[in-house]
């Protein structure tokens, strides 16, 4: 075998074998393939994924075609836990290699086809998901990966690969909601990735993916391109939606709300576009448009709370890099919004969107504690060389650097608009409540911006005609605005809620018109400064009222103000003017109280302090800050009118200050005093003036009152509300100079001096048609008052011609004290007083001070006064004019520590009266040492009494008087000394109803020789006693007097005579069955006569009597010891018997046996009864038989009684003649026969007679 052929047989034996090889290497690779690779693939795919994934996993077919590099799956599926159903699964799975693959040593896929994948998960209702399971193991294969030591270092270079296209078709995912019952399904899912390749030379080949599918029934489209390989990253991708439903998907929203969004779509169309350039930050930019349409946020009863029927915002740029968003416009068309302050004052917005509080946030937390917690174990390991500690260090601290160092980010609103927007407000918080639909509200505001020293323009407006409207520039950074704000025509009514709490009142009507300058701007230590300037407020026809008001009791037709400032960084206020134009106030006070009080002050409720506690002080600023400051340029009231109805009286009394005038200036919160003036008429020609100064803190008013000729008629009934009393004229004038000053401890003290005079007032009682009096003036000269002193002191009081006149009736009742009564049936209802409220703070009304009042009054002078007395319970009736009275008081005071002087002089039908003493009126009780005189006041007019009480009227006569009245601690001494001179009496009058009794007998006993007739009367009483009256007991008791000596005349003629009982002056008594008269009654007869003496038209009677049976016995008795003492007489010498009375003997004690037994022997012999005689003769007789016997011998006959009378009678005649011989013609003696068996049945009476 040559060479040639050798190494030809020879190749062409290796080519034979490596083609051989060849082919049995491809026909096995075409085997193994088709035959082998795709069984294989099947069964391991089916055996190790069930462990991995936890579910069973069923491959339907695998088909491999070696040669054309192309793979097939077909009904892949993992099956639900329960088996179910499928949790997954693909209907094919297609991939075809390109040979090129060979050639770049890398693999290059012509595509990948993923066709129907389906995805179903379901969430329990516990809140878990079907795949959970699968997740946690998974999550631990991983725990465990990790925890594996690790590998060195890997070249992180992208491994080459090229994708040509990639495509998923029909792609279809549900997701079973049990616990929201409802199915979110995502359909036509489709993507589409034309190239995807990491080969050096594709880098600048744009991946361009495409995405679309149907989210429940909407297209979502998402296209774009991108260099995932590339050095820049540079990636663009534009999506869109349309009309999202997102009621739909609120459900997820992980709040806790009572409000769902129950409508609305959502157009999305965005493009977005990032790089990162090698060594670069991220670059990223997004510009787009979102539309949202009929959006509603509804309650859970259905009511909206927020209502969007369009809202467009268009991104114009964001970007990353620039830090910077731009807005080309946000527009908001006809929103709807309801806010509501809630009852707690939490507004509900604040309520809708707090985050639902679920476990898993907690167990997400943990996890992430966890997570933290790994990293900080791998941070510590070390990362490799200390070169590429420090390379991994430096970005870090550059990034940390820059950190410190970046601005925020700037947002840029080129327009941002509201139109036709619609806000409701609520407010619980009120009563009412409070609701305010504003309407329309369009708001435009052009190129705001967060970026330093750009102002905004913003314009708002809300309401009909720009009814609120703010116009001006505003900026951000800082913050800064200087913006003009108005108010037209707001209505007030509508906010009354918010002043129901306060006050029941009501308003009515009026509107709110406002404008003012508003300045922002921001100051050191990032202080916002606010100011407010050029302020001007007006209010139009406010109406304030209240429930059963027929008419507002409150009116102001304007209030102005203007020229405001507010700097709230000086805290300063700075008004130029305020005017109250045309104000109408109506007040009425009715039985239950003062209409505006109880329309004004709301109840209180309890304040929570105890009666003894303080109101809490108000602090003057808040912490850290100075107090505000206010300056008022003037404020004015003009032309206005303030009507009083008093209702609560039974006649309504109006009254109407009319043209009130208020000024004031230069007011202040501080010491300066600001100047003020007010003036009013009062009804018609009233006028009342003041002007002054007056301070806020502390309060303090110093000011001039004049008041001019207020008509006290006008006024009247509160007069005649409790009294008869109507004024008819008068008027009031009074010049005051007064201070007020409210410390800020201690109480107030109010100064106050001034005159007073009041002139012409009449005074009538209308019921009784009857006229009480006038007086032309009265004036109080330098009055002050002293509220510190608690104490007022007049200098003096003058009365001018005071007129009264005082009328008796029948029904004994007096003119003035009627009057100053209230006739039956008109009793005044009592009024309703305001409820008492706690104990004031500091800078109220001032408290009832301990120290007691004190008055003083220098001196009280009543000239020209003049009284007129009637009598009409007489007839005829009795007038009497008092006339020129003049009266001085002087030193009147209060304390009353010691008596006054007081001096009273008149004249009563010409004749003079006068009084003069010391008084002491305050002290309790009253202390008086008065005297009075009367000098020869005619008695002719008192007729008509004398006439009433005695029947007798006055024919002529005086009276002269001189009392001393005396009162001291309530017990009276009155000593009157009455003279009643040339006084007599003329004819009883017929028709007098009065006793008939002797009158002129008992004054011709009490008259004086010279015809004059004095009386001491003394009085004494005790005040106490209701039942004393002084004028009514010297009355009473000066005809008494005169009475009681015409009927008992021996009461005055005992107390003439000596101080002797009327019965010892009347009667002599005798002893029984004696006529002998007692010497003690001579004397007493001769006094009686010598009274006798002196009253010649004066009889006297002496009226002897006996009784039958005393007197009876009284004879016998005396026939006894008359017979005995005779015996006795007869024994004695006629020397002795000289000195010796019979009668006036006693009966003698000793041998009185002998002188009986005596008598007895020389009694007469009585015919009808014997003298017994015995044994002996009489000497065996007892002593009481000689005794009756002798009693026998009296004669006790009729005639021997009456001539005992007569003896008795004659006895006493005789001693009065004895004593008084002129008398004999008028003293006579008179048998009266017998008596009655009393203390006088043995005695003489003597009676009088004229």
């Amino acid at each position: 075998m040559n060479r040639k052929f050798f190494f030809a047989t020879r190749a062409r034996k290796v080519t034979t074998i490596t083609i051989t090889t060849l082919l049995s290497l491809f026909l096995l690779y075409v085997l193994v393939g088709f035959l082998v690779i795709a069984p294989v693939a099947k069964w391991q795919l089916e055996e190790q994924l069930p462990p991995v994934l936890q579910r069973n996993v069923t491959i339907g077919n695998i088909s491999v075609n070696p040669l054309t590099l192309r793979v097939e799956f077909t009904d892949i599926a993992v099956v639900k836990k329960d088996g179910d159903g499928n949790l997954f699964s693909i209907g094919m799975f297609e991939a075809q290699l390109s040979g090129k693959s060979i050639f770049a040593l890398a693999p290059i896929v012509e595509h990948v086809r993923i066709v129907k994948p389906n995805f179903n998960v379901t969430r329990y209702k516990d809140d878990t998901l079907s795949i959970d399971d699968i997740l946690k193991h998974l999550a631990k294969q991983a725990e465990e990966s990790v925890a594996e030591p690790k590998e060195k270092e890997k070249d992180k270079r992208i491994f080459p690969f090229k994708v040509l296209n990639l495509i998923m078709e029909d792609g279809h995912i549900v997701f079973n909601d049990e616990k929201e019952d409802t199915v979110q399904t995502i359909s036509e899912l489709s993507l589409a990735i034309p190239l995807a390749s990491s080969f050096e030379s594709d880098l600048h080949e744009a991946v361009k993916p495409k995405l679309s599918m149907l989210i429940n029934g909407t297209p979502f489209d998402l296209d774009g391109s991108t260099y995932p390989f590339s050095n820049n990253l540079l990636t663009k991708f534009s999506f869109s939606t349309d009309k999202i439903p997102l009621s739909r998907y609120w459900r997820y929203v992980p709040v806790d709300s009572p409000v769902a969004l129950t409508s609305g779509d959502m157009q999305i169309s965005i493009n977005l576009g990032f790089s990162r350039p090698e060594g670069e930050p991220l670059e990223l930019h997004v510009d787009g448009k979102v539309e949202l349409t009929d959006l509603g946020l509804t309650k859970k009863d259905k009511s909206e709370v927020l209502k969007v029927p369009q809202l467009v915002v268009n991104l114009k740029d964001f970007s990353l890099a620039e830090k910077k968003v731009i807005f080309q416009n946000i527009e908001i068309d006809s929103p709807y919004v309801e806010v509501h302050r809630q009852k707690d004052n939490l507004i509900n917005w604040a309520t809708y969107f707090k985050p639902e509080k679920d476990d898993s946030a907690k167990s997400a937390s943990q996890n992430e504690s966890k997570n933290a917690a790994a990293n900080s174990t791998e941070s510590t390991k070390p990362i490799g060389s200390n070169d590429e500690v420090k390379k991994a260090a430096t970005p870090n601290e550059s990034t940390a650097k820059h950190v410190e160092e970046e601005q925020p980010f700037i947002v840029i609103v080129e327009s941002f608009t509201i139109k036709k927007g619609k806000v409701l407000f609520q407010d619980s918080t009120v009563p009412g409540p409070f609701a305010i639909t504003l309407s329309p509200v369009d708001v435009t505001v052009k190129n705001i911006t967060t970026e330093p020293n750009n102002a905004a323009e913003v314009a708002i407006t809300i309401g009909d005609n720009k009814m609120i409207e703010v116009v001006g520039g505003v900026a951000v950074s800082p913050v800064a605005a200087d913006l003009k704000a108005s108010i037209k025509g707001l209505g007030l009514a509508q906010f009354m809620p918010y002043i129901a709490s306060a006050t029941p009142a009501k308003i009515g009507s009026g509107a709110l018109s406002a404008a003012a300058n508003i300045q922002v701007s921001s100051g050191d230590s990032s202080q916002v400064l606010v100011k407010v300037a050029n302020g001007n407020i007006q209010l139009q026809n406010l109406a304030v009222t209240g429930k059963d008001f027929k008419k507002a009791p409150i009116f102001l037709q304007t209030l102005v103000v203007d020229g405001a400032n507010v700097d709230l960084q000086q805290q300063s206020v700075s008004i130029g003017n305020i005017s109250f134009i045309t104000p109408d106030i109506t007040i009425t006070r009715s039985k239950n109280g003062i209409d505006l009080i109880s329309l004004l002050v709301a109840e209180q409720k309890g304040s929570g302090l105890k009666e003894s506690e303080p109101a809490p002080k108000a602090k003057k600023a808040a912490s850290g800050g100075s107090a505000w400051k206010l300056r008022i340029q003037g404020v004015a009231v003009k032309n206005g009118k303030i009507t009083l109805h008093d209702t609560a009286l039974q006649k309504t009394v109006i009254t109407s200050l009319k043209d009130v005038a208020i000024t004031a200036s230069d007011i202040s919160l501080d010491n300066k005093p600001a100047a003020f003036s007010v003036s009013t008429g009062v009804n018609d020609k009233s006028k009342i003036n003041a002007k002054g100064t007056f301070a806020h803190s502390p309060l303090a008013v110093d000011a001039d009152v004049n008041i001019k000729d207020i008509n006290i008629p006008d006024f009247a009934e509160y007069i005649n509300e409790h009294t008869d009393v109507t004024i008819t004229k008068g008027t009031v004038s009074a010049t005051a100079k007064g201070k007020v000053a409210v410390p800020e401890t201690g109480d107030p003290k109010i100064t106050v001096t001034g005159d007073v005079t009041v002139n012409n007032v009449s005074a009538d009682n209308k019921v009784e048609n009857e006229r009480l009096g006038s007086v032309k003036q009265v004036a109080v000269k330098k009055a002050t008052f002293d509220s510190a002193k608690n104490s007022a002191t007049i200098e003096s009081v003058t009365i001018d011609k005071p007129q009264t006149e005082v009328i008796l009736r029948r029904d004994g009742s007096v003119s003035l004290a009627r009057a100053a009564g209230k006739s039956k049936g008109k009793q005044t209802p009592k009024v309703k007083q305001p409820t008492k409220t706690s104990p004031r703070g500091k800078g109220s009304a001032i408290q009832a001070s301990t120290q007691p009042f004190s008055l003083s009054i220098g001196a009280i002078k009543v000239r020209n006064g003049a009284v007129t007395f009637q009598d009409t319970s007489v007839t005829p009736k009795v007038i009497l004019d008092v006339e020129n009275i003049a009266a001085s008081y002087k030193q009147f005071s209060l304390a009353g520590k010691k008596p006054s002087p007081v001096s009273v002089s008149a004249t009563l039908k010409g004749r003079s009266i006068k009084a003069s003493g010391m008084v002491n009126p305050m002290v309790s009780p009253i202390a008086l040492n008065m005297t009075l005189k009367l000098d020869d006041v005619g008695l002719d007019a008192f007729s008509p009494y004398t006439v009433k009480y005695i029947a007798y009227p006055v024919k002529s006569g005086s009276l002269n008087a001189d009392v001393k009245l005396k009162i001291q601690q309530n017990k009276l001494n009155a000593d009157n000394n009455l003279l009643f001179e040339d006084f007599t009496l003329g004819e009883r009058n017929a028709q007098s109803k009065a006793p008939s009794v002797p009158i002129k007998l008992g004054l011709s006993l009490m008259r004086q020789p010279n015809g004059d007739i004095p009386i001491n009367l003394p009085v004494t009483g005790n005040l106490n006693d209701p039942n004393f009256h002084l004028s009514q007991i010297i009355a009473t008791t000066l005809v008494n007097i005169v009475v009681k000596a015409a009927i008992s005349p021996f009461t005055l003629l005992g107390s003439l005579i000596g101080d002797l009982s009327p019965d010892e002056a009347q009667y002599v008594v005798f002893k029984p069955g004696s006529a002998v008269l007692p010497k003690s009654d001579a004397q007493k007869l001769a006094k009686i006569a010598s009274v006798l003496k002196t009253k010649p038209s004066i009889t006297m009677e002496c009226l002897g009597y006996y009784n039958p049976e005393i007197d009876v016995k009284g004879l016998r008795d005396r026939a006894v010891t008359m017979a005995v003492k005779q015996e006795w007489y007869n024994s004695l010498s006629s020397a002795t018997k000289k000195n010796i009375n019979l009668e006036d003997a006693p009966v003698p004690k000793y041998n009185y046996d002998e002188y009986l037994e005596a008598a007895y022997e020389n009694a007469p012999e009585l015919k009808e009864h014997p003298r017994p005689g015995g044994f002996l003769g009489y000497k065996d007789q007892t002593r009481e038989q000689m005794e009756e016997y002798l009693r026998k011998t009296a004669d006790t006959s009729h005639e021997a009684l009456r001539k005992l009378a007569l003896d008795r009678a004659n006895a006493v005649r005789e001693v009065i003649i004895k004593n008084s011989p002129q008398l004999e013609g008028r003293v006579t003696a008179v048998q009266a026969g017998s008596s009655k068996q009393d203390k006088h049945a043995t005695s003489v009476q003597l009676q009088l007679k004229q």
